[in-house]
């Protein structure tokens, strides 16, 4: 199923409602690189990209504390 479609004021207010938002990165404990994009204490939540650990994207999109929420 498709995500639902958000109108731009939607969609703004998901990227930019916290305002402890700061861009990071995450890395495994082997040092791979496991998430890149925003995060509020210390962790995913905005927008970003989630990796597998031989570098390969794995989910792209705005997370949320519980992993992609859209």
């Amino acid at each position: 199923a498709s995500p639902p479609i958000l109108s731009v004021d939607e969609f703004l207010e998901v990227l930019y409602y916290d305002k402890y938002a700061i861009h990071g990165k995450f890395y495994s404990k082997d040092g791979d690189l496991a998430y890149e994009g925003y995060t509020v204490f210390d962790r995913p939540k905005g927008l970003g990209v989630s990796y597998y650990p031989n570098g390969n994207k794995h989910q792209e999109g705005v997370f949320n504390y519980k992993g992609l929420g859209l």
